[in-house]
């Protein structure tokens, strides 16, 4: 607001207060230099992934294979480790576009199960970009699964304790089997495939 003088005189009306827009545009390059300063403080940095053979070879079969490690639970990343499938099939251009798409199961499929299927539909697009499948954790070779009472047979007193022991005869915690875990899982393969 500018008073007689023609100076800001926004202080003055609030007695000594900075303006909002003063407080929004300090809290945001605060955020920005934590947020900045913090990047790298999340845990180790992933290692590279190197790629081999995907157990065929040739020229119908150009794809490349790793086992990505990453922590079972983010909120220890020097923890327990588990290891998650990484399928990639190379762009067929001699001058490949530099971002890769990422193929995403959905409903708790497998993406590694799903490759043969995403490479024929998503054929016109590798001719430009490299397809990329990372396994999510809870999925293919890190699915555990137990038997249940079918659904509609019997009631909570009969379904709670095989609940109970169906958790207690799983090797890893399902708690972290999280859409959260498993955006920090794709993001670790991103990283690590450069």
């Amino acid at each position: 607001m500018r008073g007689r003088s023609g100076t800001d005189n926004s202080q003055d009306r609030h007695r000594g207060r900075p303006s909002a827009q003063r407080v929004v545009a300090a809290t945001a390059a605060a955020l920005a230099v934590l947020g900045v300063g913090l990047a790298g403080c999340s845990g180790p940095r992933t290692p590279r992934l190197d790629l081999g053979s995907c157990g065929v070879d040739g020229p119908d079969h150009p794809e490349r294979c790793a086992v990505l490690q990453v922590p079972v639970d983010w909120a220890d990343p020097h923890g327990l480790r588990m290891g998650l499938q990484v399928l990639v099939v190379p762009a067929r251009s001699d001058d490949p576009a530099p971002d890769p798409l990422f193929y995403l199961a959905g409903f708790g499929s497998s993406a590694i199960g799903d490759a043969e299927w995403a490479y024929r539909t998503f054929a016109p697009l590798e001719d430009r970009h490299d397809l990329v499948f990372v396994e999510q954790r809870g999925t293919g070779a890190t699915a555990e699964t137990c038997s249940l009472p079918p659904e509609g047979d019997g009631d909570l007193a009969t379904i709670a304790p095989a609940v109970t022991q169906c958790l207690a005869s799983l090797e890893r915690d399902p708690r972290h089997d999280t859409t959260a875990a498993a955006v920090r899982d794709l993001d670790a393969a991103r990283e690590a495939l450069g």
